[in-house]
């Protein structure tokens, strides 16, 4: 009997400590799936980081070459003793001002928290239409002369003296399409043509030119999936003034 009885004993406390093992293997499988999953997320946050900084710097690398041509080719202008004084301080002021667009791109490159989350601040200013036009197209004349196209503004009156929008982003949005415009364009050249909404409110910038335009299915896919704040077209601000 006290044999049986140490027997069971025994029996008893290996059933308690393989149930408490069996518990304990049980908590640290828990604990291995959460760190799996913990693991999972943050490999997929620095994939998304890793890919968000490629695409942003991907894509100020294009912006950052624009203005730089502006400032090299208007620089090479002042170097000309055959160009009087009026265009010399014409390429002066344009320099000026390619070189502060550049300054407000760089900056947003050094900005690692933005390039992080893969988003640009906007800040809404009033904003001369018609000196942010000339500001864009004095760049896009140099490209289109060093293809020998023919490039031109078109206003399409009555226009409001002032719009409300944020000039450097818009810049970069008429820089990028006309660049790429001038870019896939041999023969002809390329037009903008501004004009007023008035039923919106708002200015329409219309891109055209004679190069070889996209296909049909390349169209749909133009930004699909992609939520970029619709800068090609600027919010007026209220009461314009018409020219």
């Amino acid at each position: 009997q006290e044999n049986e009885a140490s027997l069971n004993r025994e029996v008893n406390e290996k059933q308690q400590a393989y149930k408490a093992l069996q518990e304990h293997r049980d908590h640290l499988e828990e604990i291995v799936k959460e760190r799996t999953a913990e693991l999972e997320v943050a490999h997929d946050q620095a994939m998304a980081a890793s890919n968000a900084k490629s695409s942003f710097l991907a894509n100020m690398s294009h912006e950052i070459r624009t203005p730089l041509t502006a400032i090299i080719g208007f620089a090479e202008t002042l170097l000309d003793h055959s160009v009087d004084n009026k265009v010399k301080l014409q390429a002066s002021e344009t320099i000026m001002r390619s070189g502060r667009h550049l300054l407000g791109v760089i900056n947003d490159v050094l900005d690692l928290s933005k390039i992080e989350a893969n988003r640009l601040d906007i800040e809404v200013l009033p904003v001369n239409l018609f000196q942010l036009v000339t500001d864009v197209a004095s760049v896009i004349e140099l490209q289109a002369e060093g293809k020998s196209l023919q490039f031109e503004v078109v206003y399409q009156y009555p226009l409001p003296a002032k719009i409300s929008t944020d000039p450097t982003r818009l810049k970069q949005v008429l820089l990028n399409i006309l660049s790429n415009a001038v870019k896939f364009t041999d023969h002809g050249g390329v037009r903008v043509e501004v004009s007023y909404l008035p039923d919106d409110a708002r200015i329409k910038f219309a891109i055209i030119d004679s190069g070889i335009g996209l296909k049909p299915d390349q169209v749909e896919r133009l930004l699909k999936g992609q939520h970029t704040p619709d800068l090609s077209v600027a919010k007026l601000i209220k009461n314009p003034t018409l020219l």
